[in-house]
């Protein structure tokens, strides 16, 4: 019998019969797994309610007859994010970030580096550290490179001058390039993303720099609001899904 153990935080849960949780784990040593958690929902002392979003536990689980869907034998909470789970406004953002990563990897891929990012990120919005609006940018767009999708930010794709080179300050992105269009290159294309050089700015400070260094960005009130736009379209495009999260965010928002 295979058993394996891991630091995990919750991606998604679904009851199974009158007895049983379905649970798709984000793991630090496995990547994506789905379990079985028997009797999780009748057995207060099973689980001890821990099995909850937004809080990282230690898990094991072996294997049963069923190869791809593993049994979770033991789950202890290590940390939990209270003030995530008292606000709307975290709960929905960190609901968001959980769907990306749910939608986006695959199976049993062990993903370090977005495991890292994600859990850094919830313990940054719990703690008040960083506002939630920031912390959204930043995990959207280092999540794109991280997964090899990283927009091209720093030369326009068509006469390949650099931003600095480029005269006026408005810009565009073109979503199907993943790339930077000048003014002039644009052409009056009016489905391309229009960015101002400012906001282009902040978002290769956040993309290219150490973590630490990234984190300590402060965006101007309109590049906020328009590199939000921007990633959040970007990470649509390229994931090529709708999240029922981000639906949601915008509605209370």
């Amino acid at each position: 019998m295979k058993t394996i153990s891991s630091p995990a935080i919750i991606l998604k849960k679904i009851e199974y019969g009158d007895s049983d949780l379905i649970i798709t784990f984000f793991t630090l040593n496995h990547g994506k797994i789905t379990a079985i958690a028997k009797y999780a929902k009748k057995s207060k002392k099973r689980f001890a309610s821990v099995l909850e979003p937004f809080g990282e536990l230690n898990i094991v689980m072996t294997s049963g007859r069923n190869k791809e869907l593993l049994i979770l034998t033991e789950a202890q909470l290590s940390h939990s994010f209270t003030e995530i789970k008292k606000n709307i406004l975290k709960t929905a953002y960190a609901s968001y970030w959980t769907e990306i990563i749910n939608k986006s990897i695959e199976n049993s891929v062990t993903e370090k580096q977005i495991y890292a990012l994600f859990y850094k990120l919830l313990n940054l919005i719990d703690k008040n550290i960083i506002s939630e609006t920031a912390a959204n940018i930043i995990f959207q767009i280092r999540f794109a490179n991280i997964v090899g999708i990283k927009p091209d930010l720093k030369n326009c794709c068509l006469c390949k001058r650099e931003i600095n080179g480029v005269k006026g300050e408005k810009l565009f992105f073109d979503i199907e390039k993943g790339a930077i269009v000048c003014e002039a290159c644009n052409g009056g294309d009016k489905k391309n993303i229009p960015l101002f050089k400012g906001t282009i700015k902040q978002l290769l400070w956040v993309q290219d720099k150490e973590i630490e260094k990234a984190l300590k960005i402060k965006f101007t009130e309109y590049c906020l609001r328009q590199a939000t736009d921007f990633m959040e379209r970007f990470i649509g495009y390229y994931v090529a899904k709708e999240f029922k999260s981000l639906k949601f965010l915008k509605e209370i928002g």
